[in-house]
């Protein structure tokens, strides 16, 4: 039995490939839900008997309003039964599709999955694959499809990574932007970018992995120029913690954010002139040093820190060296 569709290219080149854990970091609407309900339907006309495929979304109200009714209209020729109660689909084969959420993956415990697809993977925990649907998978040798926009970088960047590594033979990952769709007005595209910030645009429509946070400013509002000869020294430091990266255990670990130092010059007339800004995953006496340092050196009338754990523990270390060069901080909170 056949479903005879048509494929964007970028589609077309996903449902060929046999790889088979494939991870699609996709902007908005460029058709990457259409393809995996497509899938869907065709693993399910193909699973053996005794097997099943899944389709997993964030929450259960997504589920619904992305896949239940798209599997219903486009898979109307093949399927038997529908209980909306249960989110299940049985096909004329008498194999099922099975609907859920990731806020309840325990329900998922127990198939044998021919095939899995998690929907907006970088905002479902990652125990629902590794722990739950990897595992359904094995007694088949299943294959699993990871589609999402990124949400910085988390368990699905790293997944990205794996797919988009050479050393991991099953494993494939693809890029895709909203302009991979041609469907979309590229004028639509361009509107969206002129008055999103770049972080948004580039994180919803070009599936960019940047950190939130990172670009929240568009680039055209920032401009190059020299230091102002009036004005004043200011210090903002955003801690991110000490655990120490180079025995870091786990994938986990080595995504720990990074601790950061901004030098700043404002001046009377509210301008900003950022002179520099030092980043990285320091100890607490590495960040305690660079502290001092860019006291001694600017002098600024004021240090910003924010209060939390991570002020207090380096507030020891930076209260010993305040008194061994003679440097004292004028603290905001």
């Amino acid at each position: 039995m056949e479903l005879n569709w048509s494929l964007l290219p970028w589609q077309l080149d996903v449902w060929q490939d046999k790889h088979r854990f494939k991870v699609i970091a996709a902007g908005r609407r460029c058709g990457k839900s259409n393809l995996a309900i497509k899938m869907l339907l065709a693993r399910a006309l193909e699973a053996p008997e005794g097997s099943a495929v899944v389709y997993v979304a964030p929450t259960l109200g997504q589920a619904r309003q992305i896949a239940w009714d798209a599997l219903l209209a486009q898979g109307k020729d093949v399927i038997k039964q529908a209980h909306v109660n249960q989110m299940d689909i049985t096909l004329v084969t008498g194999r099922k599709i099975h609907i859920r959420s990731g806020e309840n993956p325990d329900t998922l415990r127990g198939l044998k999955l021919y095939f899995a697809v998690i929907d907006e993977a970088a905002f479902v925990k990652e125990d629902l694959f590794t722990k739950i649907i990897r595992p359904a998978l094995a007694d088949l040798k299943g294959e699993a499809v990871l589609i999402s926009t990124p949400d910085g970088r988390n368990w699905f960047y790293d997944a990205f990574k794996t797919g988009d590594s050479d050393k991991y033979k099953d494993w494939k990952s693809w890029h895709l932007t909203t302009k991979d769709n041609p469907t979309i007005d590229p004028e639509e595209i361009e509107a969206a970018k002129s008055t999103l910030s770049t972080f948004h645009f580039n994180q919803e429509f070009m599936a960019s992995f940047t950190n939130s946070g990172s670009g929240l400013f568009k680039e055209e509002w920032l401009r190059y120029g020299k230091e102002p000869k009036q004005g004043s020294w200011y210090i903002a430091i955003d801690l991110a913690g000490f655990k120490d990266i180079r025995n870091a255990s786990s994938a986990a670990d080595k995504r720990l954010d990074q601790s950061a130092i901004v030098v700043a010059k404002v001046t009377d007339d509210g301008d900003w002139f950022i002179n520099k800004i030092e980043f990285g995953r320091w100890d607490i006496d590495e960040t305690a040093m660079r502290i001092i340092k860019n006291v001694s050196e600017y002098k600024p009338v004021s240090v910003g820190l924010e209060k939390g754990m991570a002020r207090q523990a380096v507030l020891g270390p930076l209260e010993t060296l305040m008194r061994r060069y003679n440097t004292f901080l004028g603290w905001r909170s």
